[in-house]
């Protein structure tokens, strides 16, 4: 049985993260799997960004697979986020990642996520205090299992409720790996020190989903990143995940309220 919302909350506020197991099956996992190998040969092909050999990322994973647009709005993380968030949330960045050491070396561009670092805004820099409460969270998707062996995302136990970005990104401190079954969801506070683990030989692929409130700018212009044709194609929920009824009016002529029904 998956974990109860009211759990999965408890434990954010109390831990920074929550791990439900379940939420996906393992031949949706496979599936998605194929098709990130496949987006990923493509971009290599095109000399296109990918990350690097021991990283790779493929950030707006559903503009290559519009198929892979599932993995941004799923009923059990829409309920977790719009308790954590509101009802009108919004994806914030979106990206698919393997922390893996691949034989090809020709492209190393630099990727994020090495370090002790925060995904939070600080708004104090002298303090490096941060915004609080946190109003962005993650959801990894975990496509394959988590382990201490295939580089799974290290965290500071309750670093959350610190509100304060890591002074130092390479100071060694004690911290716990994030274990999560292939198909788990893990939830976490984007205040939580975490860092990416060391990059091994084993495949680990994931998808780190932020999420925010409507009035957040995203990493990426969503509305135009996307086919006219593609668009047609998706829900509301879907469109309302990628910011297309909180884009502010043009000018005065019109409606001037920015978050609009769709």
């Amino acid at each position: 049985m998956i974990k109860s919302s009211r759990k999965v909350l408890s434990e954010i506020r109390s831990n920074g993260y929550s791990t439900v197991q379940g939420v996906f099956s393992k031949k949706f996992c496979l599936d998605k799997i194929r098709r990130l190998e496949n987006i990923l040969k493509r971009l290599k092909n095109k000399n296109k960004y990918f990350g690097s050999n021991n990283n790779q990322v493929i950030y707006n994973y559903f503009y290559h697979d519009i198929s892979l647009i599932k993995l941004v709005h799923n009923k059990y993380i829409d309920k977790i986020m719009k308790n954590l968030i509101d009802d009108n949330y919004v994806l914030i960045s979106p990206s698919a990642r393997n922390p893996r050491v691949i034989s090809d070396k020709k492209f190393t561009k630099k990727t994020s996520g090495f370090g002790w670092h925060v995904d939070s805004k600080v708004i104090e820099k002298k303090s490096r205090s941060l915004i609080k409460p946190s109003v962005n969270f993650f959801a990894i998707i975990a496509l394959e299992d988590f382990t201490d062996k295939n580089a799974s995302t290290e965290y500071v136990i309750k670093s959350h409720k610190l509100y304060r970005k890591p002074e130092n990104r390479k100071k060694k401190l004690k911290s716990k790996f994030m274990r999560a079954k292939a198909g788990s969801v893990i939830f976490f506070d984007t205040a939580l020190w975490h860092q990416v683990g060391k990059p091994s030989k084993f495949s680990r692929w994931s998808i780190f989903n932020m999420y925010g409130p409507w009035y957040m700018k995203p990493y990426f212009r969503f509305t135009d990143g996307l086919s006219s044709k593609l668009i047609k194609n998706l829900s509301k929920k879907e469109k309302k995940i990628l910011h297309f009824n909180s884009i502010p009016p043009k000018d005065s002529n019109g409606v001037l309220t920015t978050l609009k029904p769709l």
